[in-house]
């Protein structure tokens, strides 16, 4: 998740780089006119991004006019800088720069119909970045999806069917010679209500008791496919205007897992959304997705940060908790159960 938006300032200020063979407690100086080695060098803060770096290091392989402004946003380990109808996005770390690596690989290869995906251009050089045109729109948020016209939402269901099976069409052998790896392997239902019990509400604590044999149940597995399991509302691209859904984008967390764990973050824009494209899915591949699953892994991945984070993050886990158990609740009363 990005943070503040800072505009782009110009200075002289040296560039601090972290090399990839370097301890990670380790940084040295490397001012902007120093020749390329033959080693990564990564950005460690936003700000050494100042715009004497970006037009010794970014503007000459992008094509962007000179004198375009542009505004910086920080994420996890990354810094994406915005040039209008270009994005860049630079690596604050080795994994992710392998990461920006993978997915332009990947890219090379997707093609979905009737939904716009980037198209990212890694530069190697002394300070490895990628970049990509815009794509055009906001991000799909709930309410945009609860606006749509019943052909509308359909429209959308079946373009993220497209999406997903496209990605799972890619050989799992394949896609590791690119250099795509697993998932790291999901913590056991039991094991995380324990250790999150401490943050549990006490309200919510027998509901997710309940849900035990539920997680017990390993028939929704199945072979492992290669997934962007990212696609939330802010990695796909709503055109206001049309009403539609335009484009997906930012597929550096690429990886090789479970089928289901794709349709997971599509359960946060809507359960009906992530049905339909599940039914579409099918159609298309013939294979059946059990979305009920799907939105249970988010009860997993909540309770994986009660579990991992600080105190305002799991403010932030507990009211999406009761969210997703409100759902599930939903869920269980329209089927009967």
């Amino acid at each position: 998740m990005y943070g503040i938006v800072y505009a782009g300032v110009a200075t002289a200020t040296p560039v601090t780089a972290r090399n990839q063979e370097q301890s990670p407690s380790r940084s040295t100086i490397a001012p902007v006119d120093t020749p390329a080695p033959t080693i990564d060098c990564i950005i460690q803060s936003g700000a050494d991004l100042t715009e004497a770096f970006i037009s010794h290091h970014i503007r000459p392989h992008v094509p962007i006019p000179p004198g375009v402004p542009w505004t910086r946003t920080d994420g996890y380990d990354n810094f994406a800088l915005d040039f209008g109808p270009h994005i860049v996005r630079i690596p604050g770390s080795a994994d992710s720069l392998r990461c920006l690596r993978v997915e332009s690989r990947v890219c090379e290869r997707l093609r979905v119909d009737g939904l716009d995906t980037s198209r990212p251009t890694l530069v190697e050089g002394l300070y490895p970045f990628s970049w990509h045109i815009k794509i055009p729109g906001v991000p799909f948020l709930p309410e945009r999806h609860e606006a749509m016209s019943e052909h509308q939402r359909a429209d959308a269901g079946k373009k993220l069917a497209r999406l997903f099976a496209a990605l799972h069409a890619i050989p799992v052998d394949e896609a590791r010679t690119l250099g795509v790896v697993d998932l790291p392997p999901r913590r056991e239902y039991a094991e995380l209500l324990g250790a999150a019990e401490p943050s549990v509400p006490a309200d919510l604590h027998a509901w997710l008791v309940g849900l035990a044999p539920e997680f017990d149940d390993e028939t929704h597995t199945s072979t492992p496919i290669v997934g962007c399991f990212d696609a939330h509302p802010w990695n796909l691209a709503f055109d206001d205007g049309t009403g539609v859904l335009a484009g997906a984008f930012d597929f550096a967390d690429v990886a090789i897992g479970q089928r289901v764990l794709d349709f997971m973050p599509v359960c946060t824009i809507s359960p009906d959304l992530a049905r339909r494209a599940a039914m579409s899915y099918e159609d298309v591949t013939g294979v059946h997705i059990d979305t009920r699953r799907a939105e249970l892994e988010l009860v997993r991945s909540e309770l994986t940060d009660l579990c991992t984070t600080d105190t305002p993050r799991t403010d932030i886990s507990v009211w999406g908790l009761r969210h997703r158990i409100a759902r599930l609740r939903r869920w269980q009363a329209m089927v009967g159960g």
